[in-house]
């Protein structure tokens, strides 16, 4: 099964460099079916023209240019004055010597021509996923700052506490007992607005007020939004605890 670009995520802009023009539509008629934003450069210089003018969250670049090779492309890269997001090299054949020699380089991951729907979208949805984990680091190390140690424990305890807390709402409400479930989903609320969780303290905040409202359509979409941020930050806990317990360890020896 293909993996495309779910929710509300705006898409991924991939940009895809490589000088075979049949190789190059293929990839990039690939790359649109699956979903995906496309920009399509035939050569280094292109490629470095495209990442200063625009914004992409991925680049496919052969290995084989011709106004150089992969890794002298992507020193150019490298050396440009803008952000630059993870690039991929493309190519027929890596051996584990190569693999490390790229991955040294500065290549984020390779892929083997010809490539494929199925191990394209498994590693595009990972980038994604490592984004969306950075992004919730620094979210909430944005919001605790100095208090970050106090907020590595704080985001532990909510985790911990999570999947008890889920069984218990939808049980309250199969059973009727909404006061008990909205008293679950405040408590919740808060501890997501004292950490920095956002996105989950306006789920909590939704799924409270459709408590209130009691309408059972709004009611089921409001806990199906909350269920599905609860799981997706158990799911991200604990690469999320290690990078948050990273920037605490910094902020502590900068004090120091």
């Amino acid at each position: 099964m293909n993996e495309r670009p779910t929710g509300r995520q705006p898409p991924i802009r991939i940009l895809v460099v490589e000088d075979d023009e049949i190789s190059r539509i293929c990839l990039a008629a690939l790359l649109a079916q699956m979903g995906f934003d496309v920009e399509q450069a035939e050569t280094g210089g292109q490629a470095v023209d495209l990442i200063q003018a625009q914004s992409f969250d991925l680049v496919l670049m052969d290995l084989h240019l011709p106004d150089g090779s992969g890794e002298e492309i992507l020193q150019a890269f490298q050396a440009l004055d803008t952000p630059l997001p993870p690039v991929f090299a493309v190519t027929t054949r890596v051996t584990p010597e190569r693999s490390a020699e790229l991955l040294k380089a500065g290549f984020a991951d390779y892929l083997l021509k010809p490539v494929s729907a199925e191990t394209l979208g498994s590693k595009v949805t990972r980038l994604r996923g490592q984004a969306g984990l950075l992004e919730l680091s620094q979210q909430i190390a944005d919001h605790l700052q100095y208090a970050l140690p106090l907020g590595v424990t704080l985001v532990k305890k909510l985790l911990a506490e999570l999947p008890e807390q889920l069984g218990a709402i939808e049980s309250d409400i199969v059973a009727g007992h909404l006061e008990k479930a909205t008293a679950i989903v405040h408590k919740m609320n808060g501890a997501a607005g004292f950490i920095g969780l956002g996105e989950l303290q306006r789920k909590a905040n939704s799924m409270e007020e459709a408590l209130l409202c009691q309408n059972e359509a709004v009611l089921q979409s409001a806990w199906d939004s909350l269920k599905k941020e609860a799981q997706r930050l158990l799911a991200l806990g604990p690469e999320l605890l290690d990078l948050l317990s990273q920037d605490a360890n910094l902020n502590l020896s900068n004090k120091a």
